[in-house]
């Protein structure tokens, strides 16, 4: 039996494919979605260079929305995904509910844990 492909909700430079398919060669576009209940902010310094790195907060309010890329990736490639989102090191993940032009699907995104309101 095959191991069913990860879905990973993108926003801010990862939805841009050809970057992505430098981390995970496998991934592949299935629609543009919406997530609803979040919204971008730029609260989480780059120890690299103290930038204020995009994050999509859960917000609560339904009417503010995010709007990202579904894409499908090999399971074999996530770790390789969660290594260069930081997993662990200032990201988590979670899985979503992301409106799409097929319908709803689930699908898991990164988010930022150590932020810096300041920025």
């Amino acid at each position: 039996m095959t191991t069913p492909r990860v879905r990973y909700f993108a926003y801010s430079s990862n939805m841009l494919t050809d970057r992505l398919r430098e981390r995970v060669p496998s991934a592949t576009a299935i629609g543009i979605g919406q997530l609803a209940g979040h919204s971008l902010r730029w609260d989480k310094r780059s120890e690299r260079d103290g930038s204020g790195k995009c994050d999509a907060e859960a917000t609560g309010r339904q009417d503010d929305v995010v709007w990202g890329v579904v894409f499908e990736l090999d399971p074999e490639e996530k770790p390789a995904l969660d290594k260069a989102e930081g997993l662990g090191a200032g990201y988590m993940e979670k899985t979503v509910h992301v409106l799409t032009e097929a319908g709803p699907v689930a699908a898991v995104m990164y988010y930022a844990t150590d932020k810096d309101p300041s920025l």
